[in-house]
């Protein structure tokens, strides 16, 4: 099992999405960001609708879980804390890599 990764967040004025943003088979990867590096993305009427964080496994690439009602076919529960946030129920990527966790207390925790 691999260990703890603790949340991260972007600086202010960074952007997940840059320009220069590298795509594989049309994944987003940000290889030179630390597993957990994360960032809030807002919906149209500015209030937190999903995390978008690098794959806590290291392989660089960009996933996002919803966590407002309305954003996508699946949502998440959140306990509402943007500094160490908790989802439920667990995160399952199966793509590019097959990682499958939870994020409790701002931490990600491989299952």
């Amino acid at each position: 099992m691999t260990a703890p990764v603790p949340i991260t967040f972007l600086a202010a004025g960074e952007d997940m999405h840059p320009d220069d943003a590298e795509l594989v088979d049309g994944r987003l990867m940000r290889r030179h960001l630390a597993p957990g590096t994360s960032q809030w993305s807002t919906g149209l009427n500015g209030r937190i609708a999903a995390l978008m964080f690098v794959c806590p496994c290291g392989c660089g690439s960009v996933s996002a879980v919803t966590v407002r009602e309305g954003y996508g076919d699946k949502h998440w529960s959140w306990n509402g804390d943007q500094e160490k946030p908790t989802l439920t129920p667990s995160i399952l990527k199966t793509s590019p890599c097959r990682w499958h966790g939870d994020l409790t207390d701002g931490v990600f925790v491989a299952c």
